[in-house]
């Protein structure tokens, strides 16, 4: 594996992004278009969260490559700040900060949107899948996935 060099770190490529959010283990599909607001606030909230995902990625190439190449992990924090390379990982974090509240703002909308059809309610159950995650709670993640695909498959 080659080192990913500090100008591998920015920018998002859009054929990046768009290859993100294709390879989700969400069915983007089952949120198609439709003009109720759950559904376009759901797609917003997915296409950061693949966002997010890239730059998490990029980060943590860049953070490895700076561990290697600068010894990071034994810098202390004003050290690390000296760094070039290591004004390209603060602004990663900042780009993640920014998509985090992004994505916050967005769950609260998608709470007070009311789903007005089954695209709305699939809409809404995807996006509650992704924020429980396999990891932090398995049984109530299956649960919300299981639910989301069934409706989705009684509807056609």
């Amino acid at each position: 594996m080659r080192d990913p060099a500090p100008q591998d770190a920015l920018p998002l490529s859009r054929r990046a992004l768009i290859g993100a959010a294709a390879a989700m283990p969400l069915s983007l599909g089952a949120v198609q278009s439709g003009p109720e607001e759950a559904v376009d606030i759901a797609r917003s909230w997915l296409a950061k969260r693949a966002q997010a995902r890239l730059w998490m990625g990029r980060w943590s190439r860049l953070e490895t490559w700076l561990a290697r190449r600068h010894g990071w992990y034994g810098l202390d924090e004003a050290q690390q700040r000296a760094l070039d390379a290591a004004q390209r990982l603060y602004a990663i974090d900042a780009r993640l900060d920014g998509l985090e509240a992004e994505q916050a703002a967005l769950v609260e909308r998608l709470v007070s949107s009311p789903a007005r059809s089954p695209k709305g309610v699939i809409a809404k159950l995807v996006v509650a899948e992704e924020l429980l995650g396999p990891e932090g709670e398995p049984h109530a993640h299956r649960l919300v996935a299981d639910a989301w695909r069934e409706l989705s498959a009684v509807l056609g």
